[in-house]
């Protein structure tokens, strides 16, 4: 069985691709491991890799497992690594043109979020370095690939990849159909690859069809390259300079409201939601020779004030701090005039006329009214919309009425708006694509 991987290698990504390995760190240097890094053990010779940075850059193919090596001693001291580490080589093919994340949200949202995914809650790419990736939603980043580089059907990783059965969901009503209409204008297309591609399409309504892949025995001379490692190099980011980039970046564009800017300089709320000993942010006035070693040199400049970020951060307090940047790009990607609503608010402000002006078919409402759409649509795990409010379900919906072509319908009050577990920007895409 051929497993799928994603690698997010950054700033890295040039030095590995062209050494033709992928490298990664056992520990840091207080001994804590992290999965994104042992991940490289579980990796088996002939495994597909997809290679991230920025976007989606090459596909490769791992070709020994993983070996131990000793890290540049400079590099461990810089960023609190472990000296040891492992090394992969692989055998990359680059696309001609990078693909984007953000072009798969859909499809990253329906199979990419299992436990320790690549991908978190609103389908961007986490914090981390290698992670086993969904064989399905590997197969549409390939099927995407495949059709801006014809010559990545040739590879035998990727044939082999394809050739296999994958375990999908049960496809819907609409898609069997596209699936079978498929089948019976191609019933002379017979390669399993293809088969396996016609049902990828079909599970997202598509007709697009694939020509035939050419085999052959061994791989393109462009997959091949010369490995030559440089022992040098170390992927990921650590949690402080995540914390002096991307918290940086928020502060100083806004996206954190005065409330909160207020509330970072005291300990208790540094601790409650970072899990850090200090203030998150001290003001430059306040600086003293004593405090001076636990902030970055570089101060933050909030409306007419300048502060300095707290720089004591453990790996232990990266699932807080990503957790709490989640919840600021969501707010900061949300429509201009719900910046300021929580999220039941617009459910129950917008919603309701949108439905009454017939914004939603026929056909929609009815699926409304049952949970798989619901849940698939807007994340809550009731049905939108009821006929009856009674007392089996009158908690979970609002008492106000909302007429719909003659007939009367309550609407769901049960929404979630957690870094773990976010309705909002399902809601908020429901409501952009069907107001204009």
């Amino acid at each position: 069985m051929i497993k799928s991987w994603f690698v997010s290698q950054g700033k890295n990504y040039e030095t590995e691709r062209k050494g033709g390995y992928i490298l990664a760190p056992k520990t840091r240097n207080d001994g804590a491991e992290r999965s994104f890094w042992t991940n490289i053990t579980k990796v088996n010779v002939g495994d597909l890799i997809i290679h991230y940075s920025t976007g989606i850059r090459s596909v490769s193919r791992a070709v020994e497992t993983c070996k131990e090596i000793k890290i540049d001693s400079e590099l461990v001291q810089t960023n609190g690594w472990s000296e040891d580490g492992w090394i992969l080589k692989c055998e990359y093919f680059d696309l001609k043109s990078m693909l984007s994340i953000s072009k798969f949200r859909d499809e990253v949202l329906k199979y990419g979020r299992e436990d320790r995914s690549a991908f978190n809650i609103v389908g961007n790419v986490k914090q981390g370095y290698l992670f086993e990736l969904n064989p399905v939603l590997a197969a549409i980043f390939l099927e995407k690939a495949m059709n801006q580089n014809p010559k990545l059907e040739e590879l035998p990783v990727v044939v082999d990849f394809l050739n296999q059965e994958f375990e999908t969901e049960p496809l819907s009503e609409k898609a069997q159909k596209n699936k079978k209409e498929t089948q019976q204008t191609e019933v002379k297309m017979t390669n399993q690859m293809l088969s396996n591609l016609e049902r990828l399409m079909a599970l997202h309504d598509s007709t697009h069809l694939v020509k035939p892949a050419h085999y052959k025995a061994n791989l393109p001379e462009k997959f091949v390259r010369n490995i030559d490692v440089d022992d040098s190099v170390i992927p990921s980011e650590s949690v402080a300079e995540l914390a002096d980039t991307v918290l940086r970046k928020y502060l100083e564009e806004g996206a954190i409201n005065e409330d909160e800017v207020y509330e970072m300089r005291f300990i208790e709320f540094s601790e409650r939601t970072f899990g850090i000993e200090y203030p998150l942010l001290l003001r430059a006035k306040a600086l003293t020779f004593e405090d001076s070693p636990r902030y970055f040199k570089k101060p933050v400049e909030i409306g007419n004030q300048k502060f300095y970020i707290c720089s004591s951060w453990t790996e232990d307090q990266r699932e807080k701090l990503e957790g709490f940047l989640e919840k600021i790009k969501i707010r900061a990607e949300s429509l201009p005039e719900y910046r300021g609503m929580k999220i039941n608010e617009i459910a129950k402000n917008v919603l309701p006329g949108m439905l009454r002006e017939g914004k939603a078919s026929e056909e929609e409402v009815e699926k409304m009214l049952t949970l798989e759409y619901s849940h698939e649509t807007f994340g809550i795990d009731f049905p939108l919309l009821v006929t009856e409010r009674n007392e089996s379900n009158i908690i979970h919906y609002y008492k106000f009425k909302i007429p719909i072509r003659g007939t009367i319908y309550y609407l769901c009050s049960k929404w979630v708006e957690t870094p773990s577990n976010n309705d909002r920007p399902l809601l908020e895409k429901w409501i952009k694509t069907h107001r204009d």
